[in-house]
C-alpha cells in the first residue's frame, strides 16, 4: 500500500512541477506514475515551452497611406466612401450604412 501511495505522490508532484512551467499536466502525471523520481527530476529541469511567434501582419496595400477620408473607392461593383483608416482597417460608408473592412479587401 505504501508503494502505491509513493507512486501516486510522484505522479502528482510531477504534474504540479509541469503545471508551474506551463507544460501538459496530464502527460506529465502519467509519466510520473510510470517512472516516479526520474520523471519528477525531469519535470523540474525541463524548460518551459517557447512563446508562440505573433502572426504576420495582414497585407496592406502600398498606397494605403495615401488614402484620405472622403475619398470614393470602388469596391467590386459598388462605390464606398472612406471615412477613416485605422491600421489595417478602414471605416467606410455604403449608402446610409457604415462598415469596417480590411484595407486589403478594399484595395482588391
Amino acid at each position: 500500500m505504501d508503494y502505491l501511495i509513493f507512486w501516486a505522490l510522484m505522479g502528482i508532484a510531477t504534474g504540479m512541477a509541469a503545471h508551474a512551467k506551463g507544460l501538459n499536466v496530464g502527460g506529465w502525471i502519467v509519466y510520473g506514475l510510470l517512472l516516479g523520481p526520474i520523471a519528477l527530476i525531469h519535470s523540474i529541469v525541463a524548460k518551459p515551452p517557447a512563446p508562440a511567434e505573433p502572426p504576420p501582419p495582414p497585407a496592406v496595400p502600398a498606397d494605403a497611406g495615401d488614402w484620405s477620408p472622403g475619398q470614393t473607392i470602388r469596391h467590386g461593383d459598388r462605390r464606398v466612401v472612406l471615412l477613416s483608416v485605422d491600421g489595417d482597417r478602414a471605416r467606410v460608408r455604403l449608402g446610409n450604412s457604415e462598415y469596417v473592412a480590411p484595407l486589403a479587401e478594399l484595395a482588391a
